[in-house]
């Protein structure tokens, strides 16, 4: 009996930090998302008002009023769960998508031209059997397309930077004097506006990639985050973020601050009193600053205690 009690208080624990570490990811999600819950949480209470209305109206006793009323509460719960879980899910993998994307970026600054491009070989002779005998060279893949001389070309650019008409004219001046008739140049940012109609001048066929088509062809390399490390990189910046509001919480709550927040409270008190401003705002944050006041002097008492046991 003692065993299964065990086990069952296992279960419940695990079930419990499983919640625990969903919200803390969930939270920070939609921290990460900019979206606000108040608009939604008044939208559900406002249709809850509404429909809580017409079930009263359409009762004809107390009994069907209350059986209507909770028809109406479990059907917008049912359906603010579902809304719920799909925005969860979209929010969470936007949230993946900007730290893959962010940490893809980092160890791209961190690559070299090389690595880059012995990446891009082997992606590309996989993808393309067209291609054939690409090797380093340089700066540069060279190789075969379609038996015409093929050129690779990677150029790093920094931060809101591009890369400009005038190197990708010295690009291919330099293909032309090897005799290369496809050029393929990437980057990880973008290309100027006539860089693409560049080729024509010197009879080539180019074609540019840019940072997003970049990503997508050495996407399941070294360099791009897998499934697992962006599960890691979600849960370590949920923790950092919950760490920060911990801090947070806990600077505004120091016993040091306990007096100042009773003095305000009661000032915003007495304007409410004597009608200066508005009353009702007063009285609001009247009553949260001395909540706070309160609280900070209540957890100083009980780290004091705690410090305290020998």
């Amino acid at each position: 009996m003692n065993l299964r009690w065990l086990n069952l208080s296992k279960r419940i624990k695990k079930i419990v930090a499983e919640w625990k570490a969903r919200k803390l990811i969930r939270d920070y999600c939609m921290g990460e998302s900019g979206k606000k819950p108040g608009p939604k949480y008044l939208n559900y209470l406002l249709a809850f008002l509404v429909f809580g209305v017409f079930a009263f109206w359409m009762a004809s006793g107390y009994g069907e009023m209350f059986r209507n009323l909770l028809l109406v509460t479990a059907a917008l719960f049912v359906t603010a769960y579902i809304f719920n879980k799909k925005e969860y899910t979209r929010v969470v993998e936007e949230c993946r998508n900007k730290l893959a994307e962010r940490e893809f970026n980092k160890r791209l600054d961190k690559t070299t031209g090389e690595d880059v491009l012995r990446i891009l070989r082997d992606k590309i002779t996989d993808a393309y059997p067209a291609v054939r005998d690409l090797e380093l060279k340089e700066d540069m893949l060279t190789g075969l397309y379609e038996n015409e001389a093929l050129a690779v070309i990677y150029r790093y650019v920094d931060d809101e930077e591009t890369v400009g008409t005038r190197d990708v004219l010295y690009l291919l001046h330099e293909c032309r004097r090897q005799g290369i008739k496809e050029v393929r140049i990437f980057t990880n940012g973008e290309f100027g506006k006539k860089a693409g109609l560049l080729g024509e001048r010197y009879n080539i066929n180019l074609r540019l990639y840019n940072g997003f088509t970049l990503k997508r062809f050495i996407k399941g390399s070294d360099i791009y985050p897998s499934n697992s490390e962006i599960e890691t990189l979600l849960k370590r910046e949920s923790e950092k973020r919950e760490r920060k509001i911990a801090l947070i919480k806990k600077e505004i709550l120091q016993r040091n601050k306990f007096k100042n927040y009773l003095i305000y409270s009661i000032v915003l008190f007495m304007l409410a009193r004597f009608g200066i401003g508005n009353f009702y705002w007063n009285v609001s944050f009247g009553l949260l600053l001395l909540i706070m006041g309160v609280s900070s002097l209540l957890l100083y008492r009980e780290k004091k205690e705690e410090e305290i046991v020998f």
